[in-house]
């Protein structure tokens, strides 16, 4: 049997966490343990209570409201290692899976045991995936990708949206453990950028595993006005100055004390400083991540739901 957790990180959303959860466990292929790990990041509307009423396999850890997203998967993750899993599964819990998520992950796992597989994501509605996998046309600014959505095939990458990503015990030996320190975001494009610097591989399933809402935070709104776009690009669910700086000191490259801003700049002149390069599929954002966040528990890197 392989061992599968799940880390799923809470916040105020009973109703979304709860659906996520029912997906999840009816959605278990043969051959397959599956567990979860929540942290409830202080929720008063009574997640925790009405999660155990669903009498699954599910540790609730119980955050202080000030984790966010990072911390709350770091402390989930931390639980989860205690009994060694042969994969864990980040999954935000806003996510609705389609019933084979789980057996396509399955499949992939059996040809690439030791890679971080990678689920796309669509919002109801759309015909396009909206979180994926994606890649990076220019180290020197971390928050500009080209999303490459799932296309049929299994394909290699080099970053992703903390949205649904399972990794082997292999990798997290070659990684090390989530780094909670960060602020809310981060914390998917961090551990992205250090599976690539341990030689690990990304690969994005072959088909879309489930549907979430998108998210798009006040900074991107061009009608807004500049002191609500600023406001927003630098608090703590989107790109703070400080943890900014933090990020592309650690795995930027070339001039990114220059170019590292494309949020920013948007917030402050409302126009587009870079663009995509020109074989992004999806239309992936230009301006980089719209980071909405899945608050006290929810991943983020560009284009992350995770919201609070």
């Amino acid at each position: 049997m392989t061992t599968l957790i799940a880390l799923i990180a809470c916040h105020n959303r009973r109703d979304l966490t709860l659906r996520c959860l029912r997906s999840l466990f009816h959605s278990v292929p043969a051959g397959v343990t599956l567990s979860a790990v929540l942290v409830d990041d202080g929720s008063t509307d009574g997640t925790a209570d009405a999660v155990r009423d669903l009498r699954l396999p599910v540790e609730i850890v119980h955050g202080d409201g000030s984790w966010f997203w990072s911390r709350s998967v770091a402390e989930a993750e931390s639980v989860a290692e205690r009994d060694d899993p042969d994969w864990l599964l980040w999954l935000n819990d806003d996510v609705v899976l389609r019933p084979d998520a789980l057996l396509q992950w399955r499949m992939a796992a059996n040809r690439l045991p030791d890679s971080i597989l990678v689920g796309g994501l669509q919002a109801p509605g759309l015909g396009r995936p909206f979180y994926s996998g994606f890649d990076w046309p220019d180290r020197a600014d971390l928050t500009a990708t080209n999303t490459r959505p799932p296309n049929g095939a299994l394909r290699r990458v080099e970053g992703f949206h903390g949205n649904f990503v399972a990794v082997p015990r292999s990798a997290r030996r070659r990684i090390g453990p989530v780094d909670g320190t960060w602020p809310h975001n981060y914390a998917d494009l961090d551990y992205a950028l250090r599976a690539g610097e341990a030689g690990v591989a990304i690969w994005v399933l072959p088909r879309v595993v489930g549907e979430c809402d998108p998210t798009r935070p006040a900074w991107m709104e061009r009608r807004n006005p500049r002191w609500i776009r600023v406001r927003s690009v630098v608090s703590r669910k989107n790109w703070p100055v400080r943890t900014h700086w933090r990020l592309h000191r650690r795995h930027g490259t070339g001039a990114w004390p220059i170019r590292a801003w494309t949020p920013h700049w948007y917030a402050l002149t409302g126009r587009r400083r870079t663009s995509t390069s020109p074989e992004t599929e999806d239309g992936g954002d230009p301006v980089g991540a719209g980071n909405g966040g899945s608050g006290a528990a929810g991943p983020a890197g560009p284009g992350a739901a995770h919201q609070r």
